[in-house]
This record gives structure tokens, sequence and C-alpha cells, in this order.
């Protein structure tokens, strides 16, 4: 989720520094499966000059929190909020993320693939 001012246009790019994570699970169906929530904020730019942007407040954490359980339980879910670490648990969380799918990919890059075999589309085989 990012934090902002002003509304942006669908599809807009912009740089976004991490603030902070709510980590949490999420149950549905009978099964239980982390669902952590990472908050970022833009960096306010003026011209040249950049400043570092405001942290939200526990405040507003805790409104973003309540939006989740409360989305979730509508969609039939049960979202449970564990913990809300600044942007330093935020960083370790993306960085953990990060192996976790370098490793994946790295492992399917490493398997044999499949070879296919030739099927004749002569007229003579036919």
């Amino acid at each position: 989720m990012v934090l902002l001012d002003e509304p942006l246009a669908l599809g807009s790019v912009v740089e976004v520094e991490l603030a902070a994570v709510i980590e949490a699970t999420q149950e549905s169906e009978g099964e239980t499966t982390r669902n952590d929530r990472l908050v970022g904020v833009v960096p306010e730019a003026h011209g040249s000059l950049r400043t570092r942007p405001l942290q939200p407040s526990a405040k507003i954490l805790d409104g973003i929190r309540k939006f989740f359980v409360a989305y979730n339980r509508m969609q039939g879910r049960k979202f449970l909020p564990l913990a809300r670490k600044g942007p330093e648990g935020a960083r370790a969380l993306l960085a953990q993320g990060m192996a976790r799918w370098r490793g994946r990919h790295r492992a399917s890059r490493e398997r044999p693939r499949p070879t296919r075999t030739a099927r004749s589309t002569s007229r003579a085989s036919r």
C-alpha cells in the first residue's frame, strides 16, 4: 500500500520508500497463510531538493490494520495482524521475499527441461 497526499493517474510509476510492515496471517476456507502488508510513502521532491517523507503515524497504521481486517471479513476471510514494524522491518521482510523468489527461480532454471519428441508431419508417414 502506498500512502500519498494526492491521487495519481492509473498506471503511474513512482519512487516509494518503505515506511512500515503489518505482519499478519489470513484464514480462508480452513487454510491459514502468511499475508504481510508493506506500507510505502512517496518521498517529497521540490525541484532538485529531496526531503525525507513523513512516516505514517501509529493512528494511520492502526486505520490501515482495521481496513484489512474489515475488508477480509467482508470477503469471508479472517485477517489476523501479528506485529507492526517500521522501515527496517519492512526492508528485512522485502529482502527475505526477494531471496526466496530468487531461490525458487534459480532452482527452476537448474531443473532439466523435458525434451519434446519430434513428430513426423510428412505425407509418407501417414
